[in-house]
């Protein structure tokens, strides 16, 4: 079921996608959103607290609306894809940096959003810690490879990238990606 605020905020990311085709996003704030949006300002932050988090709901919104369980090969080719397809915002996703930049706010989320799915507390202590370890070592170079993708206008096809971070995908990940959530919990507000 398609909720309400959902469709308000894949609203907003649209606009702002849609601005990135002709302006650069550092020069695009959040009173221009609301305007080329038609909304009210207050509708705009019930839902976001500002503008970089508009931008990295907009840069996640391929993983959250996949069909497939999030940890899918097939559902990571459908995030790149829409990426791709979104190529004027995507490629000016890495010279945005500070404390909410995309890099540090995607591998944070994901591993908050990932412990749970692969670490219980029914397991031996080495265990959670080697999984831990092994999802960081994953996230921070699946969101590196996919940072420079953005930066190198994504030259690499798809594929290739789709490959190479599949494979080094921790096997305790591949074997019930199967089993985990069609759609990651909400991005962080």
């Amino acid at each position: 079921m398609v909720v309400r605020s959902d469709l308000m905020k894949a609203h907003y990311s649209d606009v702002l996608m849609a601005m990135c085709e002709t302006r650069r996003l550092s020069e695009i704030t959040a009173s221009d959103v609301i305007k080329a949006a038609g909304t009210a300002r207050q509708t705009f932050y019930n839902h976001f607290s500002d503008l970089d988090d508009l931008v990295g709901y907009a840069a996640s919104r391929g993983l959250l609306t996949g069909a497939r369980p999030v940890y899918d090969k097939e559902n990571l080719r459908a995030t790149y894809e829409y990426a791709l397809a979104h190529r004027s915002f995507f490629n000016q996703i890495p010279s945005r940096i500070g404390p909410n930049d995309f890099r540090a706010a995607t591998i944070r989320w994901l591993k908050e959003s990932s412990y749970p799915l692969f670490i219980s507390d029914d397991m031996p202590q080495r265990e959670r810690d080697y999984r831990r370890v092994r999802l960081d070592v994953y996230f921070v170079g699946e969101v590196n490879a996919i940072v420079d993708w953005f930066a190198s206008d994504m030259a690499m096809p798809v594929d290739t990238l789709l490959d190479a971070v599949w494979d080094s995908a921790p096997a305790f990940m591949k074997s019930v990606s199967a089993q985990t959530p069609t759609s990651m919990p909400t991005y962080p507000r």
